[in-house]
C-alpha cells in the first residue's frame, strides 16, 4: 500500500460517495491500485483497519479480481504468522462481498503498529533511512524468511498464481543489434543463477512498517505469486541498500547470488513489460530505465 497522502485522500472521497456513512466513521490509513485500507475514528480496544478491494474505471476488472482472490488465499495460509520475527496482520472474521459496480469485496484485519517507508529502487542514499545497512540487513532477511515459508505453504494452492515474470530476459527488435546482444548475454548469466520461489511480489518500502529503528509489519499480500526468479524480491531495494540485503538474505538462508543478479532482473522487468505493452504509449520511460540498467551492469561476471 501507498503512504502517498493525496492518493489516499482521493480514494477515500470517491468511497464516501458511494458509502456515505464511511465520512463520519471512519479515516483512510493508505491505498493501492486496488484497494483502500480504513480504520475507525474511534479506535477498539484492538486496533482494526479494513481493506476495501476497488474496481475504478479504467483499471481491468480481471486485475483487481486477481489481486483480491490472490492476497485473501495467501492472508488465510499465512494469517497472522512472522517472518524472521517481522508479523504479518491477523485476519478478523471472513472476507465479505459488497454488491456494488465499483467496490468487490472488504476484509478486516489487525493494526500493527509502525509508519510505513517510502524506499524504492530510484531512491538516493542521502534519502535512505537513517540506520539503512541495518535496515536493509534486516529486509535480507525478512525476504528470505518470507519466501521459505511462503514457498512451503502456498506453493500448489488454488488461488496462488504462476507469475511467471522476471524469468528471462527477452529481446526488443527495434533496440538494435548492440542493445540486443548486452539482452542475450544478460539471460545467460539470468538463466544460469535463477530459481523459482514463491515471492511476495510488491516488496518495497510503503509495504513495510518501521517501529523505532526495527522492522514491525509485513503488507499487501495481493502480488504473491511463484515466479521463475526468487530475485524479483529485491527490484526495488535502492542502490545503497542491495550488499546489506544481500547479506541479510544469505545470512538467513536464503543463499548466496551477486548484486548483478538483481539488475539483470529489473532488466528482464523492463524486455517483459515492452513486449507485452508493444503499442503503449508509455513505452520510452521504460526503455530509459532498461538502457540505465544495462549501463549499470558494467560486463558482469558470467559464472
Amino acid at each position: 500500500m501507498t503512504d502517498n497522502s493525496a492518493i489516499t485522500q482521493q480514494s477515500f472521497e470517491t468511497l464516501c460517495t458511494v458509502f456515505p456513512h464511511m465520512a463520519e466513521k471512519a479515516r483512510s490509513v493508505g491505498s493501492g491500485a486496488f484497494g483502500i485500507v480504513v480504520e475507525d475514528k474511534i479506535p477498539a480496544e484492538v486496533p482494526l483497519v479494513t481493506k476495501i478491494f476497488f474496481n475504478f474505471k479504467g483499471k481491468a476488472h480481471t486485475d483487481m479480481l486477481k489481486a483480491y482472490t490472490t492476497e485473501t488465499t495467501a492472508m488465510h495460509f499465512l494469517d497472522g504468522m512472522s517472518f524472521d520475527g517481522v508479523p504479518l496482520p491477523s485476519l478478523v472474521g471472513p472476507a465479505q462481498r459488497l454488491y456494488d459496480p465499483d467496490y468487490y469485496a472488504y476484509y478486516t484485519m489487525t493494526k500493527l503498529p509502525g509508519v510505513a517507508g517510502n524506499w524504492r529502487y530510484n531512491t538516493p542514499d542521502s534519502e535512505l533511512p537513517q540506520n539503512s545497512k541495518a535496515h536493509f540487513h534486516a529486509v535480507g532477511r525478512l525476504i528470505a524468511s518470507f519466501q521459505s515459508t511462503a514457498t512451503q505453504l502456498l506453493a500448489g494452492q488454488p488461488g496462488i498464481m504462476n507469475i511467471g515474470g522476471h524469468g528471462r530476459v527477452e529481446e526488443i527488435c527495434e533496440l538494435g543489434v548492440e542493445t540486443n546482444r548486452k539482452l542475450r548475454e544478460a539471460d545467460r548469466y539470468l538463466q544460469a543463477h535463477k530459481r523459482g520461489s514463491i515471492i511476495h511480489g510488491d516488496f518495497y518500502g510503503s509495504n513495510l512498517l518501521v517501529l523505532g529503528e526495527k522492522l514491525s509489519g509485513l503488507l499487501d499480500l495481493s502480488h504473491v505469486g511463484l515466479s521463475e526468479n526468487f530475485a524479483a524480491d529485491f527490484m526495488n531495494i535502492p542502490r545503497g541498500g542491495i550488499v546489506p540485503a544481500l547479506e541479510g538474505f544469505e545470512e538467513a538462508g536464503g543463499g548466496h547470488f551477486e548484486p548483478e543478479m538483481i539488475v539483470i532482473t529489473r532488466i528482464a522487468g523492463h524486455t517483459n513489460y515492452l513486449n507485452a505493452h508493444w503499442l503503449d504509449g508509455q513505452r520510452e520511460p521504460v526503455v530509459e530505465a532498461l538502457e540505465r540498467d544495462l549501463a549499470a551492469l558494467e560486463g558482469p561476471s558470467r559464472g
